[in-house]
């Protein structure tokens, strides 16, 4: 499970969301950008290592502004 937490600049929280990643297919999923459009759509970018093949893929998760997802796709590598 990923755990994310959008703050405001004053260091509130705005939305909390939880990312469940199965563990029977992957072995290891790391988000290590975050990238925010121009509308507050979040792009999650990172490496998720599958079980069966085994390898590295990209993988990106697109929300909403209020954390909701839209998307999220793995490519492989």
């Amino acid at each position: 499970m990923n755990s994310f937490h959008k703050v405001d600049q004053s260091g509130q929280i705005v939305w909390s969301r939880k990312f469940h990643i199965d563990n029977d297919l992957v072995d290891e999923c790391i988000f290590n950008r975050i990238l925010e459009d121009k509308t507050g759509h979040l792009y999650f970018i990172g490496r998720i290592d599958l079980l069966s093949p085994r390898k590295q893929n990209l993988f990106i998760t697109k929300t909403d502004k209020d954390g909701r997802i839209f998307w999220s796709n793995i490519y492989t590598c």
